[in-house]
């Protein structure tokens, strides 16, 4: 039978948590930095051992996949599956002229 003994709630990440974590990772943020930015359920950021406990798979895989993502992206663009707004309209008269 479990018992509540008190102390300090368990972590639980949320998936948006996961989701800034994996972000963070694929950006090349520092795990120290990434702790400041994940908090914990009474508010205050978690500590490294915590982050790689319960982020473990974002953490090894969140720089691969934000180069898929990107990459991808390129690619769509590239075959014109993703059209690039012009940044200003006087922009787009400028390239229709030449």
């Amino acid at each position: 039978m479990a018992t509540n003994r008190g102390g300090r709630p368990a972590f639980e990440p949320t998936a948006e948590q996961r989701q800034n974590v994996e972000i963070a990772v694929g950006l090349g943020i520092p795990q120290t930095d990434i702790c400041l930015m994940v908090r914990g359920p009474k508010g205050k950021p978690i500590n490294k051992r915590t982050l790689e406990k319960h982020f473990r798979k974002e953490i090894d895989t969140g720089a691969a996949n934000l180069r898929t993502q990107v990459g991808n992206f390129m690619i769509s663009v590239i075959k014109g599956r993703i059209r690039r707004r012009a940044s200003s309209p006087s922009r787009t008269r400028r390239c229709a002229a030449v």
